[in-house]
């Protein structure tokens, strides 16, 4: 039978931040269908699952493979792979996003004459790389099968790329619906006293610190709004390096990911600014999974994400303040619903642990096509 090898350029589990390492810790923490991890040494104690060979990265043992270094970025994990392949017949190779890892390991194994013993899988975590024409087809003859996360990427794909031949399944990002989850109004109210916001209505900002996050926008939005000389309402921002109070603006600076949870528990509204096509937003869907009303630009894929408006309120051209002054006025005036959903439909919207049986899916099916079939040929 086909093995499937895991090839991260992370070690798992990752020690900083990361939010596609800590779904994939998660999967192998139940997985079945991962037989191989090729990663860095995590650092300090972990655990390793008895269903999974590990196999760590050892830098600076080039001896032998000279020759093939300033070729491939990559190599030890190709040394490892041409490894494996001494004692496996067939491999499903699963590769996260890293276009050059996916370019090495597909002209490497083409070199080898081990190409059709092996199919890739990608999953790739943004809206689009924005090839060229050429560097478009390039990528599409590497990948076996690509897993985007969302039928409007998709569909660009196949807009922008006339000749496009490789299995394409789409499978949205997942969170986990035990850290983030809906308060009930009580539990809301005392979370809010206990984080000193008692009373107040709390939009929320909470990304990186970077310009196209489009926090600028929504700043000059707020002070041109009503909502500016209201003491009711708070805009809290989290992410940046400030931390100080300014009006009705209170910067939080930067906070541990474990301590997130409950600033979105507490947020009445989640203020999601991106001026670019995301890939699937992972902070935008844990505020919406903790019961915040999102309000979001209306670039794909939001629109999808949001269910073209049942989960949030979608603002148009969102690169002009006006359009977020506008609903921001409707707040200030009360006349711009709360979306509300119970607990338990929010669980189940984009959960974790959903990702994690249909990811097992679509590398079980991997094995048993290629089981079925002699050989695979680029």
């Amino acid at each position: 039978m086909a093995k499937c090898v895991l090839l991260s350029t992370f070690p798992l589990p990752y020690h900083l931040i990361g939010s596609w390492t800590n779904r994939y810790d998660y999967l192998l923490s139940q997985s079945s269908q991962v037989d191989y991890l090729i990663s860095p040494q995590p650092a300090g104690h972990h655990n390793e699952y008895k269903h999974i060979k590990y196999i760590y990265l050892k830098f600076g043992n080039r001896r032998g493979w000279t020759k093939y270094f300033y070729k491939y970025r990559y190599i030890n994990y190709l040394k490892i792979v041409d490894s494996i392949l001494i004692k496996e017949d067939k491999l499903i190779l699963k590769v996260i996003d890293n276009v050059r890892l996916l370019k090495d390991l597909h002209g490497f194994l083409l070199n080898k004459g081990l190409r059709n013993r092996c199919r890739i899988v990608f999953s790739q975590h943004g809206y689009s790389y924005f090839f060229s024409s050429k560097e478009g087809v390039q990528f599409y003859e590497m990948a076996d099968h690509l897993i985007l996360l969302t039928k409007q990427s998709y569909e660009f794909e196949v807009g922008r790329y006339s000749y496009i031949t490789s299995k394409i399944s789409i499978l949205p990002n997942g969170v986990n619906s035990q850290k983030f989850y809906k308060l009930s109004k009580e539990e809301k109210n005392i979370k809010k006293e206990q984080l000193g916001y008692k009373g107040k209505k709390i939009c929320l900002w909470l990304s990186q610190e970077r310009p196209k996050k489009g926090l600028h926008i929504l700043l000059e939005a707020w002070h041109k709004s009503k909502l500016r000389n209201l003491n009711d309402f708070v805009l809290i921002i989290i992410g940046t390096s400030n931390n100080e109070i300014l009006g009705n603006i209170h910067y939080k600076g930067k906070i541990p990911n474990d301590q997130l949870p409950e600033w979105y528990q507490i947020s009445d509204f989640y203020m999601f600014t991106s001026l670019v096509h995301e890939g699937f937003s992972l902070s935008l869907t844990e505020a919406l999974k903790s019961g915040c009303t999102v309000i979001a630009s209306e670039l794909e894929p939001l629109p999808e994400i949001l269910m073209h408006g049942e989960y949030g309120h979608l603002i148009p051209k969102p690169h002009n303040p006006d359009s977020w002054n506008d609903v921001l006025d409707l707040l200030a005036d009360n006349k711009l619903p709360q979306i509300e959903f119970s607990r338990d439909e929010l669980d189940k919207l984009y959960d974790l642990e959903n990702w994690r049986i249909k990811m097992n899916e679509l590398i079980r099916e991997e094995k048993q096509l290629f089981d079925r079939k002699s050989s695979f040929i680029k």
